[in-house]
């Protein structure tokens, strides 16, 4: 499963840096606001997943501000390599350990019980497909820009070699 579980981080980070490779190539006079808001959406969850695996402190979310399209990327660059690093350090019996996530009153409120046992693999696997749904939004908004967005899925990476990201 460790094996399984590295593949798709590591293209998770691939795909961010495609996305962030177009992003840089739209036109500033657009509005690319929304896709702005979508990428720190998507690096926010990386990093507050990050935090929780790692037993440390959430941030105030709504403080986390970037002047620049650059620094968001920088960040999730940082981010990136911060949760590589933890997933290549992880053991196959590590998976399996309890998470508890501090939005369950959330759940609780919604669906009115208690949310069922959560462990590592399912927080691991819940950041790669929530990052993978907002990755199709981002590429939406880009082809509504009029601009082709990158070949992301899991099969063109596989198809491509597993490379890395190319950071710029």
């Amino acid at each position: 499963m460790i094996s399984e579980i590295k593949d798709l981080v590591a293209h998770m980070v691939w795909a961010d840096n495609e996305i962030w490779k177009e992003i840089f190539k739209l036109d500033t006079q657009k509005d690319i606001h929304e896709i702005h808001n979508l990428m720190l959406h998507i690096h926010s969850c990386q990093f507050a997943y990050h935090n929780i695996w790692n037993n440390q402190p959430l941030p105030n979310f709504d403080k986390i501000k970037f002047q620049s399209l650059h620094e968001l990327y920088n960040w999730g660059i940082d981010l990136h390599k911060r949760n590589l690093d933890f997933i290549n350090n992880l053991k196959e019996q590590n998976l399996d350990d309890t998470i508890t996530l501090p939005w369950i009153k959330i759940f609780e409120d919604e669906f009115g019980k208690p949310p069922e046992k959560t462990n590592l693999k399912d927080t691991i696997h819940q950041v790669i497909m929530h990052s993978m749904y907002h990755r199709g939004q981002v590429n939406l908004k880009i082809r509504s820009l009029e601009n082709k967005p990158p070949l992301i899925d899991y099969i063109y990476w596989i198809w491509l070699g597993k490379p890395l990201p190319e950071y710029f």
